[in-house]
């Protein structure tokens, strides 16, 4: 993990997260097509683990590309370009043949994309984020489901009386758990996204501290 700035003069004006990992080709792959791209990744491994250095996080769905809104069109622009450029230069130092910026967001893109795509750029779809609002009450939250659905949560919902529901804004205590039920969800998933997926024992007390 590291982080990138363009600075004008002693000033900061764009910058961003940054960080380098191995990217598994097969993670964009499903079915058949994965399971031989396995069998070729177990054989060759160089072929389907390639570095890849980027600006974004691994554990965010939307880039934080910071510039100083006294830019103008064109300045912005500009930053974007050099910090593009210390981007690509760092990933050559480290030997890195590709880079990338991680979930550019639709407010970005619409004033990035002809920088990008100028540079070689290819914007390549990215997992949907669903968002789902919730009544702010659980009778307003039954009212608001099919009568069918109504019926089957209330009958789930007896059978759970013996469940207790703790509202926290602290993890400490129960960190050990936390972290076991997140390996446990991830080891059921049908899909591995290896290194985009892993965060460490202190994620969740950092999140909420």
């Amino acid at each position: 993990f590291s982080a990138i700035g363009v600075l004008d003069g002693e000033t900061l004006v764009a910058g961003a997260p940054a960080f380098r990992t191995n990217f598994r080709l097969d993670m964009m792959l499903e079915g058949r097509s994965r399971i031989l791209a396995e069998w070729v990744g177990r054989r060759f491994p160089r072929l389907m683990n390639i570095a890849v250095m980027g600006a974004g996080s691994p554990h965010s769905d939307d880039l934080r590309l910071a510039i100083d809104p006294a830019l103008n069109a064109s300045q912005r622009k500009l930053a974007l370009e050099v910090l593009l450029d210390g981007l690509e230069r760092q990933a050559a130092l480290s030997g890195i043949g590709m880079t990338f910026l991680k979930n550019v967001s639709d407010r970005d893109s619409h004033w990035s994309h002809e920088v990008l795509q100028r540079r070689g750029y290819a914007r390549v779809a990215a997992l949907p984020i669903a968002t789902l609002s919730v009544p702010n009450s659980e009778e307003a939250y039954l009212a608001s489901l099919s009568a069918n659905m109504r019926s089957n949560m209330r009958r789930k919902m007896k059978r759970a009386k013996g469940l207790r529901v703790e509202v926290r804004g602290f993890v400490e205590g129960v960190e050990e758990e936390v972290s076991a039920l997140r390996d446990a969800t991830r080891r059921r998933a049908m899909t591995d996204y290896d290194a985009f997926a892993e965060v460490s024992t202190s994620y969740f007390r950092q999140v909420l501290s």
